[in-house]
């Protein structure tokens, strides 16, 4: 997100954020391997440690944590994931097969076990104080 930003601003970019999502559908290796003066340019063993990890994760994983990204640092409400099944069961389709649900307990299961695989695999963190009695929430 933060190389996607400053390679939008850049100037003589030329590029809004849809066009910048075309390119990245078209040639994403050759876009990331840029760089953009501004990023952090991460260095190329913390981008194989996340592609490794993102690869272990179920489609469903996948899906809440592409819909989380847009929250940047903001602590998300677990009840707003967990009331998200809608928009992230489709869009768990576009990162491996997911199996149809089963019955009216299934997407809650699935988004269950979804964030259970984030937190496994330290993508997510559960900020529920145990003494508080704020409403549950994780961030990433």
């Amino acid at each position: 997100m933060e190389q996607a930003a400053a390679y939008i601003a850049a100037p003589g970019a030329g590029v809004d954020f849809a066009g910048y999502l075309r390119l990245y559908h078209e040639a994403a290796a050759e876009l990331l391997a840029r760089g953009a003066l501004g990023s952090t340019e991460y260095p190329d063993p913390v981008i194989i440690t996340w592609r490794a990890t993102a690869a272990k994760l179920s489609p469903e994983s996948r899906g809440v944590l592409r819909l989380c990204a847009w929250y940047a640092d903001t602590p998300i409400p677990r009840a707003l994931v967990m009331q998200g099944s809608k928009e992230v069961l489709p869009l768990a389709v576009s990162f491996g097969s997911a199996a149809p649900l089963s019955g009216p307990a299934a997407a809650e299961l699935r988004m269950r076990d979804a964030l259970i695989g984030l937190a496994r695999h330290s993508m997510i963190l559960d900020a529920r104080r145990p003494e508080s009695r704020e409403p549950r929430r994780f961030a990433r």
